[in-house]
């Protein structure tokens, strides 16, 4: 699912006026409401599977952000929109901050992947502060659907059967693991797994020559990303991943493999 298609001009609101978090949850739903796509649930269904979303964790990730989600049955397509608030409401975000800009996403139930992709791609977007800046500097539906997906990375879509790549990324610094894991979840088409590893340290000090030189507690933090992507998206992976580095060719703790796949069938879970 491409941002492209599921970001809704008719469900973008600038000036919301919502005073608590409840409030705001039911202005999101009437913004929903006006996509055709949605017109078998009225205001009440849907205001309540997004209240019952809030019930089992905030999306009020923080930053002055939240991304109110929500599947439900008998839908065919993803609705996404944007409510602003300008002065902020309390939506019980992590931070404790009001919250001045909410994405929401209305999804059915049946598709969860691609759910997840929408949410990790509007999650990058949204941890960009330009992006956010620009966003609530914005007056009209048109000007801020045309911003976000400035921001938003979507692959050109292929005619043909798409081409794979592999990739198998080394991981020793923690902090960057979460970065990278994230590149992987917000692409359409990628199905990736995670294997945890320890340092070679820690097995070169079971044996006698190398024992002196490592402690056995230097298990270290590693873990081997393995992906399929999309070959189109194959260099942007390698762009992202080598920014999050630091520069891949300067700083240790990270290393990529990439090669084309010869054959492929089937995808995974998350």
């Amino acid at each position: 699912m491409k941002l492209v298609s599921a970001l809704r001009e008719e469900c973008i609101k600038v000036g919301s006026k919502s005073r608590d978090k409840k409030s705001l949850l039911r202005e999101i739903a009437q913004c929903a409401g006006k996509c055709q796509l949605l017109s078998q649930y009225d205001e009440d269904g849907i205001f309540n599977a997004l209240d019952n979303r809030e019930a089992v964790g905030t999306t009020g990730f923080g930053k002055h952000i939240a991304i109110p989600h929500c599947s439900l049955d008998d839908v065919d397509d993803f609705v996404v929109g944007i409510v602003i608030h300008d002065r902020g409401v309390d939506f019980d975000a992590l931070d404790g901050e009001k919250v001045n800009l909410f994405v929401f996403i209305i999804g059915p139930k049946t598709q969860r992947n691609e759910h997840i992709h929408l949410l990790s791609k509007i999650s990058r977007v949204l941890n960009s502060s330009e992006a956010v800046s620009e966003l609530l500097k914005e007056k009209t539906a048109v000007a801020i659907r045309e911003t976000f997906l400035r921001f938003a990375i979507d692959e050109v879509d292929a005619k043909d059967i798409p081409e794979k790549s592999l990739f198998h990324i080394f991981v020793q610094i923690e902090d960057k693991f979460e970065d990278i894991l994230q590149i992987f979840s917000e692409i359409d088409g990628c199905s990736a797994s995670i294997v945890r590893a320890d340092d070679t340290s820690y097995y070169l000090n079971k044996l006698p020559l190398f024992s002196g030189f490592f402690s056995e507690n230097d298990k270290g933090f590693n873990r081997l990303v393995i992906a399929v992507v999309p070959k189109t998206m194959a260099n942007e992976v390698i762009r992202q991943i080598d920014n999050i580095a630091g520069g891949l060719n300067t700083n240790p703790g990270i290393m990529v493999m990439m090669q084309d796949i010869f054959f492929w069938r089937g995808s995974l879970n998350y």
